[in-house]
C-alpha cells in the first residue's frame, strides 16, 4: 500500500507541476505578443515550399536583401533605423528567416543548407534579379553559400558582424544532440525556452552582446525581440535547439576562398573578437574589404544607423 501511495503522490505531483508550467509558458506567450511591436507597413507573404515565408518591401531602384541575425529573436525589426533611407535610392527587401519573426516556425531540424535554399528561392521568384545581399551574424555563412552555390543570384556581399571561421567549423557531437532532444521535450523544454527569451534574459543580450553603449537600448526594442521569439507559440524552441546543438553551422572557408564577388564586412569594434574575425576572412581572401563601426558592437544598423548606412559599398 505504501508503494502504492508513493507511486500516486509522485504522480500527482508530477501531472500538477508540468500543469503550472504549462499555464506559465501559455501566459508569458500571450503577455510577450500583446504589444505587437514588430508591426511594418509594405508587407507579404512568400508561399515557400517549407512554409510562409514574410518580407516587406520599400521604395525603388536597385535591390537590396537585408537578412537578420539566425537567431529566435531576431527579425526584419533588425533593420527598422536603416530601410527608409537605404529606400530613398533602392527596392529594399528585408525577410523575416523560416523560424523567425511573422514567418512560420515547422518542428524540424533547422540547417544551414535551409536557409540558403530560402535565400536562393526568394531571390530567384520574389526579387527576380541579380542582388545586392546585406546580412548579420550567423546568417552571414548561409548567405556566402548561397553565393557560392549560385554565384548569378548575387551581385554583391555586406556581411555584419559575421561568426568566427572556428566556431561555424563546430559540427553537432552526442552532447549537441542531447541538448537538442532536451530542449524539444513538450512544457519543459518550452520553459527552458523561456528562461532564455525572458525580458531579462533579452535585456541581458542587448548589454552583454548587442549595444556597445547600455544608455541607448530602449524598452521597446527589447520587447520587439521578445515578441518576435514568442510569435506562433513554442515551435520557434526547435530554432533554438538546432542552433544551440550546432546544426546550423557550415565550414565557409572554401566558399570564402573562391568567390570572385565583391565582399565587404563590417565590424563592430567594440567586439571581443573584432580583430581575429578580420584577420581570419582577409587571410582567406585578400580582396574582402572591411571596416569597423566605433563604439559599436553586434548590431550598429540599430545602435548607430548613420555610421551603418556611411559604412555600406553601394
Amino acid at each position: 500500500m505504501n508503494s502504492k501511495k508513493t507511486l500516486s503522490t509522485i504522480l500527482k505531483t508530477v501531472i500538477i507541476t508540468t500543469s503550472g508550467l504549462y499555464l506559465i509558458n501559455k501566459f508569458l506567450q500571450v503577455k510577450a505578443t500583446s504589444k505587437e511591436r514588430l508591426y511594418s507597413s509594405n508587407s507579404n507573404y512568400y508561399n515557400w515550399k517549407f512554409g510562409n515565408i514574410y518580407y516587406t518591401v520599400h521604395g525603388s531602384g536597385s535591390p537590396i536583401l537585408l537578412i537578420h541575425d539566425l537567431t529566435c529573436e531576431s527579425s526584419s525589426y533588425e533593420w527598422k533605423r536603416v530601410v527608409n533611407k537605404l529606400a530613398k535610392e533602392h527596392t529594399v527587401y528585408t525577410i523575416d528567416l523560416i523560424g523567425c519573426g511573422h514567418s512560420d516556425k515547422p518542428k524540424i531540424t533547422y540547417t544551414n543548407y535551409l536557409y540558403v535554399q530560402l535565400i536562393t528561392d526568394f531571390i530567384k521568384n520574389v526579387i527576380k534579379r541579380s542582388t545586392h545581399v546585406i546580412a548579420t551574424g550567423l546568417s552571414c555563412s548561409a548567405t556566402v553559400m548561397a553565393c557560392y552555390i549560385e554565384p548569378q543570384q548575387i551581385q554583391k556581399l555586406t556581411l555584419v558582424n559575421p561568426c568566427s571561421l572556428q566556431e561555424l567549423s563546430k559540427y553537432p557531437g552526442k552532447w549537441n544532440k542531447l541538448i537538442k532532444k532536451l530542449i524539444e521535450i513538450p512544457v519543459i523544454g518550452s520553459a527552458l525556452y523561456n528562461m532564455k527569451h525572458s525580458f531579462l534574459g533579452t535585456k541581458q543580450r542587448f548589454a552583454d552582446l548587442y549595444y556597445c553603449d547600455t544608455r541607448y537600448i530602449a524598452k521597446h526594442d527589447i520587447e520587439a525581440y521578445m515578441e518576435a521569439s514568442h510569435l506562433n507559440g513554442y515551435s520557434a524552441k526547435f530554432l533554438m535547439s538546432s542552433i544551440t546543438s550546432k546544426f546550423v553551422n557550415i565550414n565557409i572557408s572554401r566558399a570564402l576562398k573562391q568567390l570572385n564577388h565583391d565582399i565587404h564586412i563590417i565590424l563592430g569594434d567594440a567586439l571581443p573578437n573584432c580583430e581575429s574575425i578580420k584577420n581570419c576572412y582577409y587571410e582567406l581572401n585578400n580582396s574582402i574589404e572591411i571596416n569597423t563601426i566605433s563604439n559599436t558592437k553586434h548590431l550598429p544598423q540599430l545602435e548607430n544607423p548613420e555610421a551603418f548606412i556611411d559604412s555600406i559599398y553601394f
